[in-house]
């Protein structure tokens, strides 16, 4: 039959069917042993809070949370403060990159509508027509292009 409470029990008797019961004076010690641990541990406790607050280790349990939590709140409500202006520092400064950024794009829009304006008012004068292509009347004609990297001349042949 398996132990329903594990290997290892902290409080509390042993399990078994077949126990004795404890008398009156060994619940009252069992009880009492239980109480100075944890008040062992509350006391470790409080001494390492009186550490940490910078207070001294005799100062009694109420003062000293009273001490901690003034501390607390002392020095937590100007953070808050701070990073509530940092909050509202960040968002002046987005809107204002927000402004410019809008700005920068109709400045580049207004431009390419200019640049697109000029190209239909004039298009014959910067795109070639079908005029100003040459013709060729020679079945095999070179053509001398200069490439631009290396400077060494091409010749391309058109088969018309």
């Amino acid at each position: 039959m398996k132990d329903r409470a594990g290997p290892s029990r902290k409080r509390g008797r042993p399990a078994g069917r077949n126990r004795v019961p404890l008398s009156l004076e060994e619940r009252r010690n069992r009880n009492a042993q239980y109480e100075r641990e944890r008040r062992a541990v509350t006391a470790e406790a409080t001494q390492q809070l009186a550490e940490a607050a910078g207070c001294s280790p005799e100062t009694p349990t109420g003062d000293l949370l009273l001490h901690v939590v003034a501390y607390l709140h002392r020095n937590m409500q100007p953070r808050l403060g701070e990073e509530i202006a940092d909050l509202r520092r960040r968002n002046t400064l987005l809107k204002a990159q927000i402004i410019q950024l809008e700005n920068q794009l109709a400045n580049l829009e207004a431009a390419d509508n200019d640049i697109n304006d000029q190209q239909l008012a004039a298009p014959s004068a910067s795109l070639p027509g079908p005029s100003s292509i040459p013709e060729h009347n020679e079945p095999e004609q070179a053509d001398t292009l200069i490439s631009e990297e290396s400077g060494a001349e091409m010749h391309l042949l058109d088969d018309k």
